[in-house]
């Protein structure tokens, strides 16, 4: 897939021009996710430029956040308890299970929607989260 991997690349721009609102709006979906976050380990698919990981890496003693654009995983912070992971999500194997997996606006941006969340239900713990947004 590598004219998807330059097509995720391309789009990461759209950070650079990133609107108040825009990180406003990541805030308050944060804020509304807070009371169904479980456990000790989470996965962040989709990080963009980590507006949403400064929020979750409280939460988590291991945060694992995966992007399909290495410059927006350098430009988020080196956390201690965040693992950075630069691959296209239809390619992800995760290392193991998580607690908690969050899908924040990428589904309309995968070619098939329905094979990731399906895999994503597959990446959690019995009984985890699987916490999404939609634009």
């Amino acid at each position: 897939m590598p004219e998807e991997s330059e097509r995720v690349e391309a789009a990461s721009n759209w950070y650079k021009e990133q609107l108040d609102i825009d990180v406003r709006l990541i805030e308050f979906r944060y804020r509304t996710w807070v009371p169904h976050i479980r456990g000790d380990s989470g996965l962040e698919l989709g990080s963009g430029d980590g507006q949403m990981t400064k929020f979750l890496v409280k939460h988590f003693s291991v945060l694992m956040v995966v992007d399909g654009a290495q410059s927006l995983l350098d430009s988020i912070p080196e956390y201690s308890n965040v693992k950075k992971v630069h691959c296209l999500f239809e390619e992800f194997e995760p290392p193991g299970r998580f607690d908690t997996v969050f899908l924040e606006h990428i589904l309309e941006h995968v070619e098939n929607p329905v094979e990731l969340l399906i895999a994503a239900k597959g990446w959690l713990v019995s009984g985890g989260r699987l916490l999404l947004g939609v634009p």
